[in-house]
């Protein structure tokens, strides 16, 4: 995607990881390292703002990108994948998009929640994430809600997110003072 450049930075060896978010860095990891991990597929990652999401989102995007050049990626945030789906709708190039997802080794978008009220395009990412499931690819989604609270999305799209939900908790402020050295994600 043209805006992965200024993710670059975003990468495992400078996550900072603290209690709030070891299992989420740890399962994140081991999808990237494995690429396809039926056990950890989808991943539903959710917190507040902030907290890293998109951070380990692109350090995915990046290590299967180092590891596995020949397996194809995409991270995407769900606004510019609603934005490409009118536009192929508009010029009438559904199949190519609907192809360019579906032929995906490992899917990461982000923002999910923003799909709330746009059932064509809820459609449409249910129809691409059921292609990818059904030919083993990697799925991880990023939300600021849980799947309890994502409103908005059908049942049957919500439905499918859960495999491994993933809560990133806000870091203990008295920890980070009384110690400012943290562990890293690789």
């Amino acid at each position: 995607m043209k805006n992965n450049m200024i993710f670059n930075e975003y990468t495992f060896d400078n996550f900072v990881v603290g209690e709030s978010n070891k299992f989420a860095c740890d399962m994140v990891l081991a999808v990237a390292e494995e690429t396809i991990n039926p056990h950890y597929n989808p991943l539903y990652i959710y917190s507040k703002s902030g907290l890293g999401k998109t951070h380990l989102l692109h350090a995915v995007r990046q290590r299967v990108e180092e590891k596995y050049p020949d397996r194809k990626v995409i991270y995407v945030r769900s606004d510019d994948f609603a934005e490409e789906f009118a536009l192929s709708k508009k010029e009438d190039k559904r199949d190519e998009f609907r192809n360019k997802y579906s032929s995906l080794d490992v899917l990461l978008i982000d923002d999910v929640q923003n799909l709330a009220g746009k059932p064509a395009v809820q459609h449409e990412l249910l129809s691409i994430y059921n292609t990818l499931r059904e030919k083993g690819a990697q799925i991880i989604i990023a939300s600021d809600k849980s799947l309890t609270e994502l409103h908005g999305v059908t049942d049957t799209l919500r439905t499918r997110f859960i495999g491994l939900p993933i809560e990133i908790h806000p870091p203990d402020t008295d920890a980070l003072r009384g110690e400012r050295k943290k562990g890293r994600c690789n």
